[in-house]
C-alpha cells in the first residue's frame, strides 16, 4: 500500500520497486492467458504502465496490490486479444475464438474464487493466492512464510475443503 501511495504521489523509485516485486506474478498472468514470451514482454511493459497512470484508482478496500496489478495485467491480455493489431496476427480466427473463449472462462472461474477468498480469514486467503494466482509449489510457500511443508499442504487442503463447500451453498461436496 505504501508504494502504491508513493506512486500516486509520483515517485519513479516507487515504481522501480514495484516492478522488482510484481514483473514475475505479471508475466506469469499475462503468459497463462496469452502464452507467447514476445507478447509477453511487451504487454508487461504495458501494464506496468497502466499501474503508473492509473494508481489513484487503486482502492485497498477492494483488493489486494498484488490482485489489482494481477488484474491490470489480465485487462491488457484481453485488451489485447480483442485488438485489431492481434486479429491480423497470423493465427487462424478459430484458434483466436478459442483462446479468447478459453482466457475468459478462466477469468470467470478466477472472479469465483476470488469471491470464496473473500470469505476466508487473511492469512488463508493469502496462502490460496499462492496457489491460485501466484502458480507457487506447497515447497515454495513453506519456504516463503517458514513454515513447515506438511503444515502448508494440511492448511491448503482444509481451506480447499472450506472452499468446496462455499462453493456448493454450504453443503458438504464429495
Amino acid at each position: 500500500m505504501r508504494l502504491i501511495a508513493r506512486i500516486q504521489a509520483r515517485d519513479t523509485g516507487a515504481m522501480d520497486e514495484v516492478y522488482e516485486e510484481y514483473a514475475r506474478t505479471v508475466r506469469v498472468t499475462l503468459r497463462a492467458i496469452l502464452r507467447d514470451d514476445g507478447i509477453v514482454d511487451d504487454l508487461s511493459q504495458e501494464t506496468f504502465w497502466r499501474v503508473w497512470r492509473h494508481a489513484r484508482s487503486y482502492d485497498r478496500f477492494r483488493g489486494s496490490v498484488p490482485s489489482w496489478i494481477r488484474a491490470i495485467a489480465r485487462h491488457v491480455a484481453i485488451d489485447h486479444i480483442r485488438s485489431s493489431r492481434y486479429s491480423n496476427s497470423p493465427l487462424a480466427s478459430a484458434e483466436r475464438t478459442a483462446r479468447a473463449d478459453h482466457s475468459l472462462t478462466r477469468l470467470d472461474g478466477e472472479l469465483m474464487v476470488r469471491t470464496v477468498l473473500a470469505h476466508l480469514g487473511p492469512d488463508r486467503r493469502a496462502l490460496m493466492e499462492f496457489v491460485f494466482f501466484d502458480g507457487f509449489t506447497h515447497t515454495q510457500i513453506a519456504k516463503r512464510i517458514g513454515c513447515p511443508l506438511g503444515t502448508i499442504k494440511t492448511r491448503i487442503r482444509g481451506t480447499l475443503r472450506e472452499m468446496r463447500v462455499f462453493l456448493h451453498g454450504g453443503r458438504p461436496c464429495l
